[in-house]
């Protein structure tokens, strides 16, 4: 059997989605492993699996998170931009190790993976891999990340293109897209794949900047897209697209529920903006307005999550309603009725696996085109998360809630995402690139 080795984002939602094909990889006889940096330790070992964390020196465990919960605090401008300046020094120091630095290739080497299974959202292991001769492909927690003239950047909200002119604007889109990420940072990482492309011509032709939301270039590799295809758009081109089904564990470990919203016989409403809690601090009057909005509707109950930035003392809290950090969100899904999300990847196939609902208000990144496809889909609304107020809060809740065709739909795209996690694709698309060149 294979040695596979998984590279994700050292960030929950981007290891969790990796832990229902690694067990399944498991199950088939194959050798599973981790690399990350080292905040991915605790969440990959807590789940079993051996781990081998990179680049510890210039990311000590809870190095990101400090510096990120401070860039979304209200410290000084000052020190912001300090944080800022030292984050970036050590995210292009970190570019440079993976790219030609001994070490990353000295674990690579240690380790000899058959298939080394990158996150797409950061591809430069990859370019590594492959230079060193490694069977490599991408993992993606996000839908499709490379232009596609048949379908909007996931940071849009548009839907499908219909006609001539909804398509010149996808085509717009996506060269300013291009264009984007020549600066500081995008610049730097731009550089570093011309010296690559150099030094070795090979590795460097994989490479393709007409990307969006990855920390470096597009690279054309095999990538394996944690979804169905049914929730995406309809695609110009699937060359080199695996979707291999959602992926969601939900034999993921965690805790229980609050009692009080266990033990409440109302429809639970459950809140959460997603794991990147740090960032949740400047969203206070969105939740509050969450707050207020249930405080009227008595026959519901609301359990919120809103980070490690914020507390409960924050907020004028009704009695029908449970404020907390963080929740365990499986078990909060399994007996919610509705989810009021960011629209994450991973969050909305929670939901869609385990039949709930959504509201969904995007802050960012791809969210915005995840959101565009629950709505397409007929799976839940969309809000503006800077203009909610408890009425048309109130407003949203009602319409989804009223709708029975709303439920009906997220039940067919539930049997649809079972159906998929339950069947061998991702296995058998792993099998199928080991031994690939």
């Amino acid at each position: 059997m294979a040695r596979i080795a998984f590279f994700p984002l050292a960030q929950v939602g981007h290891i969790h989605a990796t832990f229902h094909l690694a067990r399944r990889l498991r199950a088939r006889g194959h050798d599973v492993h981790y690399l990350s940096l080292s905040d991915a330790e605790e969440p990959v070992r807590a789940q079993g699996w051996p781990f081998t964390p990179v680049s510890e020196a210039l990311f000590p465990r809870g190095f990101r998170d400090a510096s990120e919960s401070t860039l979304g605090s209200d410290a000084p401008r000052e020190k912001k931009q300090q944080v800022a300046q030292e984050m970036q020094r050590r995210l292009q120091a970190y570019a440079s190790e993976l790219l030609f630095g001994p070490a990353f290739e000295a674990h690579l080497r240690e380790l000899r993976p058959d298939l080394l299974l990158v996150d797409s959202t950061y591809p430069l292991p990859a370019l590594a891999a492959r230079r060193l001769g490694l069977g490599t492909a991408l993992f993606s927690t996000t839908l499709p990340l490379r232009a596609d003239a048949g379908v909007p950047p996931l940071t849009s909200t548009a839907p499908p293109p219909t006609g001539a002119w909804s398509r010149f604007k996808v085509r717009a889109a996506w060269t300013l897209q291009a264009q984007a990420g020549r600066a500081g940072y995008g610049r730097f990482l731009r550089e570093q794949v011309q010296v690559l492309t150099q030094r070795h011509p090979e590795v460097g032709a994989l490479c393709d900047f007409r990307t969006h939301l990855q920390h470096g270039p597009h690279v054309e590799l095999p990538t394996l897209i944690a979804c169905a295809e049914a929730f995406d758009f309809p695609r110009a081109s699937t060359k080199n697209l695996h979707y291999i089904g959602p992926g969601v564990d939900l034999e993921r470990a965690g805790a229980s529920l609050p009692p009080e919203v266990e033990q409440d016989p109302r429809p639970l409403l459950y809140c959460s903006l997603g794991s990147l809690g740090h960032r949740a601090a400047a969203h206070r009057p969105f939740f509050q307005a969450v707050l207020d909005m249930v405080a009227r509707r008595q026959d519901w109950r609301l359990l919120m999550a809103v980070g490690a930035n914020l507390a409960a003392a924050d907020f004028r809290i009704p009695a029908n309603a449970t404020v907390v950090p963080f929740a365990p969100q499986l078990a909060a899904l399994r007996k919610a009725s509705v989810m009021v999300t960011h629209g994450g990847l991973n969050s909305v196939k929670e939901c869609l696996c385990l039949g709930v609902p959504m509201l969904v208000f995007p802050t960012g990144l791809d969210q915005p085109g995840n959101a565009a496809r629950v709505v397409h889909h007929g799976l839940g609304r969309q809000g503006d998360i800077r203009r909610a107020t408890p009425d048309t809060l109130s407003a949203l809740l009602d319409a989804v809630v009223g709708d029975p065709g709303v439920r009906t739909r997220v039940d067919a795209m539930r049997k649809a995402f079972l159906a998929l996690d339950g069947s061998d694709r991702g296995v058998e698309a792993v099998e199928g690139l080991l031994g690939a060149p």
